[in-house]
């Protein structure tokens, strides 16, 4: 009975390792065809700006200096294609590599992300998903700009705030996690300023869910190990802040537009190019949660997704209530600046796609292989 119960450890052990490589070889997968299709868009006066900045070998003050007069973002692109710059040839070919193998990574840890929210399944239709996206990874691979770092750093946080929130639940939270996850929020808030509204979403989410559940000893210790990461993600934001209040309080984004409510439908558009398949991603989503409540089963992993739509709530409501209303003459309401939110919405339709297929057998893989095929077909 013993050797039994070892084999089925041995067995599940192996096919863990064997989820892995899948989640490996889809981002290689993924990888090759950014590589072979890197001509597919190229650069525009943004990323050739981006690559003024880094031209040349010059000293991180100069560096800096040059990245507050060109660029509003973050530094962390800056300092990525500048070091990227001092081994490989600033061409239109070579510069576009980084943000290539950022996204690549993100669709890894995107795997890691479904498996632990969905399921082994559920990871890699996540990862599939990620790597099959066109209309954002136009905008996010065959750029020499922050948006592939952003998709990397938000995949990331998102993944270390499901590790977190899964330890909290057990009452494990380790000091150890805590300060990865502060370091993960800061590199987040470093790669692009809606990654201050991503950081925000996640410590409102984890705040309400900290009022809402029972106040024991245990729990409010682990609570105060969390709030401690956020206040470490602050701090390591101080140096950058500080330049922030300084230098942009004034600017002014003449080139944007003020957002309607069909802007929040268009933005749907954005993640699967295609307003079938958003409406059947939405469908199976809402046809999910009738049967999650039918069968009243709230588990961890059901917190975690509506965790993860409140976030992605969140992180519309405020951009569109500050561009249409608050100040629509500066407005910051742009497409790719939501591409960090790209691992929650992939994330809850892997989801979907799983609890469909257990309902209705067939129909999730059928789904699955449908949608892929008319982004895939879009990108070519």
């Amino acid at each position: 009975m013993i050797m039994f119960k070892k084999k089925i450890v041995d067995f599940k052990h192996h096919t863990e390792n064997k989820i892995y490589l899948l989640y490996f070889l889809i981002a290689i997968a993924a990888f090759m065809f950014f590589y072979t299709h890197s001509d597919v868009r190229g650069l525009n006066r943004d990323d050739l700006a981006s690559i003024h900045v880094i031209a040349g070998r010059h000293s991180w003050s100069e560096l800096m200096n040059r990245h507050i007069e060109m660029g509003l973002q973050p530094p962390l692109e800056t300092v990525i294609l500048y070091l990227w710059a001092q081994i490989a040839p600033a061409t239109v070919e070579c510069i576009k590599i980084p943000s290539m193998i950022a996204v690549s990574l993100a669709v890894f840890v995107m795997g890691c992300l479904g498996k632990k929210v969905v399921n082994s399944v559920g990871g890699a239709l996540a990862a599939i998903f990620m790597a099959a996206s066109y209309y954002s990874f136009i905008e996010c691979v065959f750029s020499a700009r922050s948006y592939g770092f952003f998709v990397l750093t938000s995949t990331f946080a998102f993944w270390v705030h499901c590790i977190i929130s899964e330890k909290r639940e057990e009452n494990k939270v380790s000091y150890p996690m805590c300060i990865l996850y502060a370091i993960s929020l800061a590199i987040l808030m470093y790669t692009h300023y809606f990654g201050m509204i991503l950081a925000f979403s996640f410590g409102v989410v984890d705040s309400f869910r900290m009022i809402v559940e029972k106040k024991q000893r245990d729990v409010i210790s682990n609570n105060i190990k969390i709030l401690a990461s956020y206040a470490g993600a602050l701090i390591l934001y101080i140096p950058w802040g500080m330049v922030m209040v300084q230098e942009y309080g004034e600017y002014i984004m003449s080139w944007t537009t003020s957002p309607t409510f069909k802007s929040i439908f268009i933005l749907g558009y954005y993640y699967f190019s295609n307003v079938w398949l958003t409406a059947a991603f939405a469908l199976a989503f809402l046809i999910s949660v009738i049967c999650i409540i039918k069968e009243k089963k709230y588990d961890c992993k059901i917190k975690m997704i509506c965790s993860y739509l409140a976030v992605v709530i969140i992180n519309i409501v405020i951009p569109f209530i500050y561009s249409a209303y608050i100040n629509p003459n500066n407005s910051v309401w742009v497409r790719r600046y939501f591409c960090g939110l790209m691992p929650a919405v992939y994330v809850i339709c892997a989801f979907a796609v799983v609890e469909i297929s257990k309902h209705f057998k067939k129909a999730g893989n059928i789904f699955v292989v449908i949608s892929c095929a008319i982004d895939r077909k879009s990108v070519v």
